[in-house]
């Protein structure tokens, strides 16, 4: 069983770069674009600090881009 797991993606609630200039959901959405090219990922486990900004928007976002992973 090949099991991916992501820890703190610290999601904001918008899709636009935080006081820090970064960018969550555009750095989430590339990761899991390059992780593509893995095969047979059977689960994913996600850990940590998904939104950083503890907003529904942020969790939807997640479970959006994750879900479509």
């Amino acid at each position: 069983m090949r099991i991916l797991h992501l820890s703190d993606t610290h999601l904001d609630r918008t899709d636009a770069p935080n006081a820090d200039g970064v960018n969550a959901q555009q750095s989430l959405r590339q990761m899991l674009g390059d992780l593509e090219a893995v095969q047979d990922i059977d689960a994913i486990a996600i850990s940590g600090d998904i939104a950083g900004d503890r907003s529904k928007e942020a969790y939807h976002a997640a479970r959006e881009l994750i879900g479509e992973f």
